[in-house]
């Protein structure tokens, strides 16, 4: 089972978990930015977790199925259009799980809110590369390349039948315009400077990327906004969600993002503040929060037992129960 790239999108990649293991050799994580909308595809497909997805940024290309096979796709504002032989076109918002047969074609967007999208195909994702246990890069899918599913699986196009979710599961960063951040000891030393901090409101720069996602103040004031550094200080450890700031902006770690930093930190973004950050749009408003560490775990412990009933739920229904 396999679609081709007829057209090549902005930023469209395979993604799986990425590399948890690795960090302490160098290796960046790397896998899906939005872990939840990617658990979400994989669910609506009928796979594993893990199972390896196309993350789509803002637009992808044109993909046509060179033969018959079932894919579901998740992400916040998507807009997913499926051409269907003899000119007729199906479209959907947020989410489908859909047949295709052989010539088919499809492609998202994501004109109004949120950024990434996924793409799971039913037969344990999509085939790969594994390098240190994992399909996922950062190399973009081109024109012309071929996408294969990992195994083939029996395309029932009796299930034709097309199932999505409620849009009200995709929640965004537009709903809530903030994203909460334990500070750093750091910062702590600086009372006026974290108090000061909490009240700027700051724009996302069309510069970032999975590296990075970069902020910079909207007010022409804050932008004058300084924190208190160590001029004699040394690089050291960072993570996906790290809250540098440069002098002129913060960057926020991404995914991809390296292993070691040597701005001065901020603070870490709670956990399941990341795929809230993975769909944030370049000139969104945003204010970061700082909160309690105790907070910050009582957030992600229920923000992961919401995510495992949702799942639970996608699942029930693909089985019919």
């Amino acid at each position: 089972m396999s679609i081709i790239a007829e057209t090549q999108g902005l930023f469209d990649t395979i993604q799986d978990a990425g590399r948890p293991g690795d960090r302490s050799c160098g290796v960046p994580l790397g896998g899906w930015f939005d872990a939840d909308s990617a658990a979400r595809a994989n669910a609506l497909a009928g796979n594993e977790p893990g199972s390896p997805c196309l993350e789509i940024t803002l637009r992808s290309g044109c993909y046509r199925a060179v033969s018959g096979l079932r894919i579901a796709i998740a992400g916040p504002g998507a807009v997913i259009e499926v051409f269907r032989k003899a000119g007729v076109t199906q479209t959907w918002r947020e989410s489908v799980a859909t047949t295709l047969s052989a010539g088919n074609s499809f492609r998202i967007h994501h004109p109004a809110k949120g950024l990434r999208s996924y793409v799971a195909v039913s037969g344990g994702g999509w085939a790969g590369r594994a390098i240190l246990g994992s399909v996922s890069t950062e190399q973009r899918i081109i024109q012309g390349m071929q996408l294969h599913s990992r195994f083939e699986s029996p395309c029932d196009h009796s299930r034709n039948s097309s199932r999505s979710l409620a849009p009200w599961r995709f929640a965004v960063n537009g709903g809530r315009g903030e994203l909460s951040f334990v500070t750093s000891a750091e910062f702590e030393r600086s009372k006026n400077s974290a108090d000061r901090f909490a009240s700027i409101s700051w724009t996302m720069s069309d510069r970032s990327d999975r590296v990075g996602v970069r902020f910079v103040a909207v007010s022409e004031v804050d932008r004058n906004f300084d924190v208190p550094l160590d001029p004699a200080r040394l690089s050291e450890p960072v993570v996906p969600g790290t809250i540098q700031w440069t002098g002129s902006e913060l960057i926020v770690l991404g995914v991809a993002g390296g292993t070691m930093g040597g701005y001065p930190v901020v603070g870490y973004l709670v956990r399941s503040e990341i795929s809230v950050l993975a769909q944030i749009r370049p000139g969104e408003i945003v204010r970061l929060c700082p909160v309690s560490l105790d907070a910050a775990w009582r957030m992600t412990e229920s923000h992961d037992q919401e995510l495992r009933k949702a799942l639970n739920r996608i699942r029930l229904a693909i089985a019919g129960r």
